[in-house]
């Protein structure tokens, strides 16, 4: 069947790895002992008869195991572990609408969508306070314009190429501005600039050679200086 059934290290030390009638991961055995007779530390996993969906993930020390839950539709609806149960929720299109923790980090993480159904950001609670939220914008070719962060005044705003459309430009709420070059038959990305209004020297800026058949053969990466401080080659 080709699987892997044992890995061994320099150090003579190794893992061994079993599997069921259905050539899943069934045992995996480390090369860490859980005891002074050399049990290795063995974790199991454990599938659903009829889905064939791992529902539980065990070790034979004190590990805490993990348990997960599936709806109907095979999706994942919640997941146990010694810091407690995650809960996740999807609507009608069974798209990700909400995770929700209860135990020692209890949490929230919803996922918002605009009147398309696109996604259009997030927002995360802890206790009874917003801990972060983003907002996406979306321009009229259907391509991320804007990411707002926390209802900053400052999003960072993508461009694209008039011509073929790729991203261009990544501007930074903080005026730091992320160039992308492209070859102009290939669209392969020949530089990445970092810039910064006032600055002598790109703060960083990385540069990127291809042979005739568009395979990578040399990087160069500048970090605020003239020449490049590192040189890659590939042949």
């Amino acid at each position: 069947s080709g699987l892997m059934t044992a890995k061994t290290y320099a150090d003579g030390h190794g893992e061994s790895y079993s599997y069921d009638d259905w050539n899943r991961l069934a045992v995996k055995r480390q090369a860490r002992t859980v005891d002074g007779q050399g049990t290795p530390l063995a974790t199991s996993y454990a599938y659903d008869p009829q889905t064939g969906n791992l529902v539980s993930v065990t070790h034979n020390d004190a590990t805490p195991s993990i348990t997960c839950t599936y709806n109907h539709l095979n999706l994942l609806t919640q997941v146990t572990d010694d810091s407690g149960t995650r809960t996740l929720a999807y609507n009608q299109y069974n798209e990700a609408e909400s995770e929700t923790a209860a135990g020692l980090a209890a949490s929230a993480l919803n996922y918002l969508r605009d009147g398309l159904g696109r996604p259009s950001g997030y927002s995360l609670h802890y206790g009874e306070g917003v801990v972060q939220q983003t907002a996406w914008e979306y321009d009229g070719c259907g391509r991320l314009s804007t990411v707002s962060l926390n209802n900053g005044a400052d999003p960072f705003v993508y461009g694209y190429h008039a011509v073929n459309g790729l991203l261009e430009t990544l501007d930074y709420p903080n005026t730091l501005r992320r160039w992308y070059t492209r070859e102009e038959k290939r669209d392969l990305l020949t530089r990445i600039d970092y810039m910064r209004p006032g600055s002598v020297n790109y703060p960083a800026k990385t540069d990127y050679a291809y042979d005739a058949l568009g395979r990578p053969t040399e990087k160069k990466d500048y970090f605020n200086t003239p020449a490049p401080d590192l040189t890659q080659t590939v042949s």
